[in-house]
This record gives structure tokens, sequence and C-alpha cells, in this order.
């Protein structure tokens, strides 16, 4: 037995050269490090862009999207997407939002040949479609001259959010301007609407040169259970009335009285 130990152990030592030959010759695959451009948030119906930038020293780049959501109606593409490039790692995707405010999932997958291997990443990513606000407000020109580029400001909460410009105000005419609110941390409730102008011969909605007024911004809370139970009580008064009327006009006499 022991004449075949240098045999065995010159085996051994030809497999170990054998692996560490092959595990030198292995080929390198970098990872897939997509990077992705997306926006947080956007309004319904809006169209917006999801920028996918691949490795560079790829090949044969490809890119998936794919759209979830509790309703993409109006979305596009509605469910999803693909494109191949063949040297270009950069894709441009357009996208539009769906109609109802909702959560909106997007999950991304790179992909891309390194030689003779293909390598992707994936990617999942949120984006929040909101609902916009649409405030309008009727300016007036009250002077005798015309006036030009008129800046019509709106602050919500004693915030300024932004301003809109009404081109043209005949002497004594009036027109209206429309400024579109878009504000995804806005709580549910009532809110203060300003709206104002730096001219004193502008009036505002019939007012002076500043005008506020409020506005419920979500779903308003439903009061129709207080109809509902006050509907029971007067149906009750009415029974009580009914059935006091007929114990009063048919006494009981007392037992001991024939």
């Amino acid at each position: 037995m022991k004449r075949f130990f240098p045999f065995i152990a010159l085996l051994i030592m030809a497999l170990l050269a054998f692996s560490v030959v092959g595990a030198s010759h292995a080929v390198y695959v970098p990872p897939m490090t997509p990077s992705v451009t997306i926006p947080a948030y956007v309004t319904t119906n809006q169209n917006f862009t999801v920028y996918v930038n691949e490795t560079n020293g790829f090949s044969n780049y490809t890119v998936t999207l794919y759209l979830a959501g509790e309703n993409l109606s109006g979305a596009s593409p509605s469910f999803s997407y693909h494109n191949f490039q063949a040297s270009n790692p950069d894709f441009k995707v357009s996208l539009r939002a769906p109609s109802t405010a909702q959560v909106l999932y997007i999950n991304i997958i790179s992909g891309a040949n390194y030689g003779s291997k293909y390598v992707t990443e994936q990617k999942s990513f949120t984006v929040h479609v909101i609902e916009p606000i649409y405030f309008y407000a009727v300016v007036s020109n009250t002077g005798t001259s015309a006036i030009h580029n008129l800046t019509v400001d709106f602050s919500v909460d004693n915030q300024f959010v932004g301003s809109t410009v009404a081109t043209f105000i005949p002497a004594g005419g009036s027109v209206t301007v429309n400024f579109t609110y878009v504000n995804p941390y806005l709580t549910n409730g009532e809110h203060t609407l300003t709206v104002s102008v730096n001219n004193k011969a502008v009036s505002v909605d019939g007012s002076a040169a500043v005008y506020t007024t409020h506005f419920y911004y979500g779903k308003p809370p439903n009061y129709n259970w207080i109809y509902y139970v006050a509907a029971i009580v007067i149906a009750f008064m009415i029974f009580l009335a009914l059935t006091a009327g007929r114990r009063s006009a048919t006494p009981n006499r007392p037992k001991w009285r024939k």
C-alpha cells in the first residue's frame, strides 16, 4: 500500500494545479449597476420621463418596465414596456400617469451582454399619482388704461405657492386667470386660498387687490348619519305621543272599584 502513496500524492498535486490554472482563466463579469432617474410624484394624466442609464462596457442593452397599480386606466403603457439598444446604455422611457390618484408601482429590469454572459439587474420604485387642484380667479381692471402682463399671486395657508400672468386687461374689463396647484403633502381638510395683485386699479373676484377664500381638500366627511339619527328620534317621539294619547283616553279602572 505504501508504494501507491507517491502516485496518490502526485495525482492530488496535479488536480490542485489544474484547478488553479482553470481558476486563473475564469472570465470576470462585472455587475450591472444601472442608475434610474424617476419622479417621486406626478399628477393624474401627466406625461413624465424615466431615465435608465446602464453600465458602460456591455453590449446588447435591454430595459423592461412593468407597471402596477389600483387602476391603470389612462396610463401609457398600460402594463409593460421593452426596448433594445445594441451599444447605447442610456434609455429614455416616456410614460403617462393613470387618470386616478393612487400609488404607481414600477419594476425596472436592466440587462446586457458581457461577452457571452448575460447580466441583469432589477429595481423597484413607487410613484405617487396625485390629483391637482385648479384655482380660478377673475381680475378686473377698474382703471382707465389697459394693463399688460399683470402678475397674479396665489398663496395657500399663508404660504406663496406660485403665480400666473394676465397678459392683457382692457380698461374696465375683466379676465379669468387659472393656476394649477400640486402638493403631495397637503393634508385633508379645510385650507385658505389667497389671491393677490400688486396694482390698486385691479380687483380680484369683485374684492380689493387681495381676495381670501377657503377650500376643502380630500374627501369631505359624511354627516348623513346625523340625519338618520334625527329621523329615528322624530319617529320615536311621534310614537310616544300617539301611545300616550291612547292611554289617557281609556284610563284603567282600579281593581277595588266595581
